[in-house]
């Protein structure tokens, strides 16, 4: 670890980087490379393709990705609208019909666990070899990053080595490299939260949506442990996020996966606390704090009955039966006397919901964030003499400290939450009392543009350039 840094530049790379620098990988081309290689990557993972005949008794082969995300009445490879926005397809997965398809005898149930397994190794085993595929050659770029330049980025490519001569230990790829498969991370960012225990525990068709939500929770991306290790390695660099100068973002798509990582940075940078609850209505919080843990618990199995809603289908197919399991809730919400659930609108219910979701969320990465925390600090025990060492006495206060997150404890940050955004602790101005890095961004057409502007009114930052093109991006790097 150096005790002083010269790093004062941030540049996030984004895969139009890579297209800018002629290497194909666009989701157009990964689908390609999918239809290709799915025979052969069904052969190495020793996993049986599904045998589907037409009317005419023309029998086609598929995997259980197509089963999981398309339709399982009638499967065939996905459209093209699915690999074009891949990330966020991975979200888009029709619970109840897979749960009508299959049934919800023992083994139909466990057939739709193991779709959700096989459906994940192929998608991986699929998207490594691909980009493992991708060979950059060592040429001149007409361009060099220094080394006050730490990258984050978000290719798997060794791009930015190979023709911009950035050192390896300022090169750091926030999802994982194409030189190590296990290490790379693709998805959405809308499940971060573990499955909903409670619906294993009913079984049934509810056992059978607790696998769907297994599935999510693995194909989710989550950005805030991709951030918090992001953070550790720029720590270990020496480096500082409040003394970053300028950022710049280059051939990102600024995308709903990736929002969370801008946020975080933004924060950040001014050296602001960030509200947890970010666009949870303070009626809603006002509504947690007081409500029990069983209030809490039904609130986020709601929420998990409604996936189908959210993705844009109808609420509910006619044909599956024994799947009342909103009248199921109805009931047992009403059972308790003191809840005001039902004085909700629907839309207002629905809010709500997603916001005991946060809940839950909040208290399972505040135990992970520790946990990274203290183990950054043992590391740093170890190596740096200004910090003081790990002993078995602090290991054993952390293990009890962490017993103690729970309900109780997360209704008391919702309390302070609360009392901080009455004194506006939450807010930030690019004129507030500290100088903020200035984000030059490229973008590559109108529609990118437009989604960066948003992004950036969301985040509310606003001390920012836009430009139409890396070029003029990053000129003043230009040897």
């Amino acid at each position: 670890m150096s005790t002083e840094s010269t790093i004062d530049t941030l540049i996030l790379v984004g895969n139009g980087f890579d297209i800018w620098q002629g290497v194909s990988t666009s989701y157009r081309d990964f689908e390609k490379y999918y239809i290709e290689h799915l025979p052969a990557i069904l052969k190495h993972l020793h996993i049986e393709p599904w045998e589907i005949a037409d009317e005419s008794g023309n029998i086609r082969k598929v995997s259980d990705v197509e089963m999981l995300y398309g339709d399982p009445f009638d499967p065939d490879f996905l459209d093209h609208d699915f690999w074009n926005r891949y990330e966020d397809s991975l979200s888009l997965i029709d619970d109840q019909r897979v749960n009508l398809y299959f049934g919800k005898g023992k083994e139909n149930l466990e057939r739709i666990s193991l779709l959700g397994e096989n459906s994940r190794r192929i998608l991986q085993e699929a998207f490594s070899g691909w980009i493992s595929s991708k060979t950059i050659e060592s040429k001149e770029s007409g361009y060099s990053f220094p080394n006050n330049c730490f990258i984050v980025n978000f290719n798997y490519t060794d791009t930015v080595r190979k023709r911009f001569g950035v050192i390896e230990e300022n090169d750091y790829h926030i999802h994982g490299e194409s030189s190590d498969k296990e290490s790379i991370i693709v998805g959405h960012s809308t499940h971060p939260e573990y499955p909903l225990e409670q619906l294993l525990h009913l079984g049934g068709r509810f056992e059978g949506l607790f696998y769907i939500e297994q599935v999510l929770y693995e194909s989710d991306k989550h950005v805030d442990d991709n951030y918090q290790n992001m953070a550790m390695s720029l720590a270990m660099s020496g480096a500082d996020l409040k003394n970053i100068k300028n950022v710049y973002i280059l051939g990102h798509s600024f995308g709903e996966a990736d929002y969370g990582y801008f946020r975080h940075l933004a924060y950040a940078m001014n050296d602001v606390d960030e509200d947890p609850f970010e666009g949870v209505p303070d009626w809603c919080l006002k509504y947690l704090s007081k409500c029990s843990e069983t209030d809490a618990a039904f609130l986020n199995l709601d929420y998990a009955l409604h996936h189908r809603e959210r993705i844009g289908k109808e609420s509910d197919i006619p044909e599956l039966p024994g799947l009342d399991a909103l009248q199921k809730i109805d009931r047992i919400m009403e059972s308790n006397a003191d809840s005001d659930y039902y004085e909700l609108s629907p839309d207002q219910q629905i809010v709500l919901d997603k916001a005991a979701v946060r809940a839950r969320f909040f208290m399972e990465q505040g135990a992970r964030n520790a946990q990274y925390e203290f183990e950054f600090l043992e590391m740093m025990g170890k190596i740096a003499e200004e910090f003081p060492k790990i002993t078995k006495t602090d290991r054993k206060k952390f293990k009890k400290r962490l017993k103690k997150l729970g309900w109780k404890n997360c209704q008391d940050v919702i309390k302070d939450v609360l009392e901080d955004r009455e004194k506006g602790k939450f807010d930030f101005t690019v004129a507030g009392q500290r100088a903020t890095p200035t984000w030059h961004i490229s973008y590559y057409s109108a529609a990118d543009k437009g989604r960066i502007e948003n992004v950036m009114k969301r985040i509310r930052y606003d001390n920012y350039k836009l430009y139409p093109s890396i070029e003029e991006c990053i000129m003043d790097f230009k040897k």
